[in-house]
């Protein structure tokens, strides 16, 4: 199917409508799409929501690419993007303790109010903390888990870094007011 038209022709025949045109184009730079996603080390749902929505992009920007020659360009850059997006849209996802069951294993309300008390005092110990603090716990817990690479890129921090630090914030978290209690006066 390849054929030796350029990018930017290929680029205008297929936002014409010319399918065999669109379908080298999807051919010629999927790889540089695919590449972006390795690199943030998506999984595959993740890699596949960029891929989709890389092309969805370039539909609908298609007549502000300025150089439609650089395309590669555009498009491993829009896939970089789109991956960082899902990684940061992953990290504010946040588990909560709620769930709906009728489990007869499940605590009594003493100990549910326990548990309540103790994560109240360890998110008032969590506000007490500085921001960059903060933001790395939050990258670090997570779900998915966010790569090392990528919380040093957020944070402007070198990836060998990140676990000193870590230690750091949580030496701060348990030296905190709130969480003492919890620890019977000893952070």
């Amino acid at each position: 199917m390849s054929t030796d038209r350029s990018t930017g022709e290929l680029l205008r025949l297929g936002v014409d409508g010319d399918d065999e045109a669109w379908a080298e184009l999807v051919e010629r730079l999927s790889p540089a799409i695919w590449g972006a996603a390795r690199s943030l080390r998506l999984d595959r749902a993740q890699a596949e929501d960029v891929f989709g929505t890389v092309w969805l992009r370039l539909v609908e920007r298609h007549d502000t690419i300025r150089d439609p020659e650089r395309l590669a360009g555009w498009i491993a850059t829009t896939a970089r993007n789109e991956g960082l997006a899902v990684i940061r849209h992953a990290s504010r996802q946040r588990p909560t303790d709620r769930f709906d069951t009728e489990d007869a294993s499940e605590p009594g309300p003493a100990a549910s109010a326990e548990q309540r008390a103790v994560s109240e005092l360890v998110w008032e110990g969590f506000a007490e903390l500085d921001e960059r603090c903060r933001e790395l716990l939050r990258l670090l817990v997570a779900v998915p888990k966010v790569p090392y690479d990528v919380i040093g890129e957020q944070l402007d921090m070198k990836t060998g870094s990140i676990g000193p630090t870590r230690e750091r914030c949580l030496r701060k978290l348990r030296a905190t007011s709130a969480v003492s209690q919890i620890l019977g006066g000893t952070p």
